[in-house]
């Protein structure tokens, strides 16, 4: 059962814990990075056969990175679905709209923190991204707080 990280979840149940004890192998795997990403989407590429490096603009390949959470099998099914799309609009190379569109279809985008604009600084200034950071983090901060007021509240009422 990999690639499920809801089983370790179910796993940490003490109903489940004679199971949990019989399971001799266990490994995590981590996100990817976004390096890691776009190297994953690069060669996944080269093995189907594509020879043309540019399939996926830098944009559309951070936000593949940025709704999938680095995780290869929602990689997979956005760069599939992109493909898909572009290919019937005979868009190329594939750019961050047609990324975002397949993340909506796929409800990817809700509850997901604002996806930056790509935007080059001038020579010696942060970039847009870098100067949202801090007003970005305060909103992600904020909203887990009300996640975490709204779990307590949920957890009170089953009391």
């Amino acid at each position: 059962l990999a690639g499920q990280p809801e089983l370790e979840a179910k796993l940490a149940q003490p109903q489940l814990r004679q199971l949990r004890q019989r399971i001799t192998l266990r490994s995590k795997t981590l996100p990817l990075s976004l390096e890691e990403t776009s190297g994953y989407i690069h060669e996944r590429l080269r093995i189907a056969g594509a020879t043309d490096e540019t399939i996926f603009s830098e944009a559309a390949i951070q936000a593949i990175h940025h709704f999938a959470k680095g995780i290869p099998r929602i990689t997979n099914l956005l760069c599939e679905h992109s493909l898909i799309n572009s290919f019937a609009a005979q868009e190329k190379p594939i750019q961050r709209a047609v990324i975002e569109e397949v993340a909506r279809e796929y409800q990817l985008d809700q509850n997901d923190a604002v996806l930056p604009e790509v935007v080059a600084a001038p020579a010696g200034e942060a970039a847009p991204v870098v100067q949202s950071l801090p007003q970005n983090l305060a909103n992600l901060i904020d909203r887990l707080g009300q996640h975490e007021t709204a779990l307590e509240t949920s957890r009170e009422r089953k009391s």
